[in-house]
């Protein structure tokens, strides 16, 4: 449904009431490995109280030793993360974490950046954390990939109270002037 304060220039951000999903399915638009550059980028609304952890975006290869990577909060901070799946486990994940807390009520932009061999989160348009990728830049192409919003797994405890607005993907690693614009 569509949130009552709407951020995005489409005015049309996604409401997830703590037990929504949204999936897309596979297509080989989707499927990269970890030596290719990509960004992924959405605003965030969260509504829940309290230190919460979870996946708002994230793909779901169904391939061993593809590529994995989410959007996410870490006790209420900003994260990400990237890594090869292993029969359903991370193995060998980067996870990148921001100091800055994601305020509940407020619209906040996340990004994702990777340019084959290094990692980048961007918070609200600025550089946050970086690391190397390490082994996750030898990541296969998934065979299928899909991309979930909102809840982390199917069977998850824990699924997004709040807003979603303009998720999109890039097939290249953005600079950091134009995640600024971005989250401007």
């Amino acid at each position: 449904t569509p949130a009552d304060d709407r951020f995005g220039r489409i005015d049309r951000a996604l409401h997830f009431n703590g037990n929504a999903e949204v999936i897309v399915a596979d297509s080989p638009a989707l499927r990269w490995g970890g030596s290719q550059a990509f960004t992924a980028a959405i605003w965030v609304r969260n509504q829940e109280e309290g230190p919460v952890t979870g996946a708002v975006w994230q793909s779901v290869p169904e391939t061993v030793g593809a590529l994995d990577w989410n959007l996410a909060f870490d006790h209420g901070h900003a994260s990400a993360e990237i890594a090869r799946m292993h029969g359903g486990e991370f193995g060998d994940a980067v996870r990148l974490t921001s100091n800055a807390t994601m305020r509940p009520g407020e619209w906040h932009h996340l990004a994702l950046v990777s340019d084959g061999a290094r990692a980048v989160l961007f918070f609200d348009g600025r550089v946050q954390v970086a690391a190397g990728l390490g082994l996750n830049r030898d990541a296969r192409v998934a065979d299928r990939v899909s991309l979930r919003f909102g809840k982390p797994a199917r069977l998850s405890a824990w699924a997004l109270n709040g807003d979603l607005d303009e998720a999109r993907l890039w097939r290249r690693a953005l600079g950091a002037a134009e995640i600024a614009a971005l989250a401007s």
